[in-house]
Parts: C-alpha cells; sequence; structure tokens
C-alpha cells in the first residue's frame, strides 16, 4: 500500500523541495498562521474561543508527538538514549503544551530561549 511506504523509514524515495505537495503544505500552514494572526482581535475578544484556540495548539503539539514515538515504535527506531523527551525540541514543545494550558506564564523564559537554539537546527 502507498501510505505504508510513505511512513517507512527504509523507503528510498527522495524528497523533493518545493515539490507540489511540499508547496500545498506549506501554504496550509501559511494560510492557518495567517488565519490565526487576522483573528487574534477575535480571539482575544471571546474567552470561549480563546480556550477552544488554546486547547486545539496543545492538542496538535501533542498528538505530534505522540505520534512521532508511535512512528518510532513501529519503525523499531525506539530507543531510551534517543527518543525520551529530554531533548531540546521535545521539552520545549512539551512547555508549550503546558503554557497552553495552563494560566501560569513561567515558562515562557524556559520555552523561548531553547525554541531559539531549536530554530538554528541544533535539535
Amino acid at each position: 500500500m502507498i501510505v505504508d511506504s510513505f511512513f517507512d523509514s527504509r523507503d528510498t524515495t527522495e524528497f523533493d523541495l518545493f515539490s507540489p505537495s511540499h508547496d500545498i503544505a506549506l501554504a496550509v500552514i501559511t494560510l492557518l498562521a495567517l488565519s490565526l494572526y487576522l483573528m487574534r482581535f477575535t480571539i482575544r475578544a471571546n474567552p470561549a474561543l480563546r480556550r477552544a484556540v488554546r486547547i486545539g495548539l496543545a492538542l496538535l503539539l501533542l498528538l505530534s508527538e505522540v505520534g512521532l514515538n508511535i512512528w518510532y515504535v513501529k519503525q523499531s527506531l525506539w530507543d531510551i538514549h534517543y527518543t525520551l523527551p529530554l531533548e531540546l525540541c521535545s521539552l520545549t514543545l512539551l512547555l508549550s503544551v503546558v503554557m497552553l494550558l495552563t494560566p501560569a506564564r513561567c515558562c515562557i523564559p524556559s520555552c523561548s530561549s531553547p525554541g531559539s537554539l531549536g530554530r538554528s537546527r541544533l535539535c
């Protein structure tokens, strides 16, 4: 099945930068980010919508991390030395989830500095 080969870690298909599927994914992500930006005042003014957006973003982050670890297990790549959430990017992601789900903002410095390092490809 084509989906199985797409997720297979041993698949030798090369990634094509800026292929049509890559362009579509970039466009969808850009449109979602732009819509969040354009609706920021509406989201801030409506507490129920603000809560829904925060929970949605937290679930998206958490599900992506869980999905990655499920993929590691299914591909026999999971190793306690490399895939525990103790790396910079995983810790930052989990701190972001905590920040989105709690009113405490004490995690912001702990999240922004490692996040900047992660953007510079250190994780």
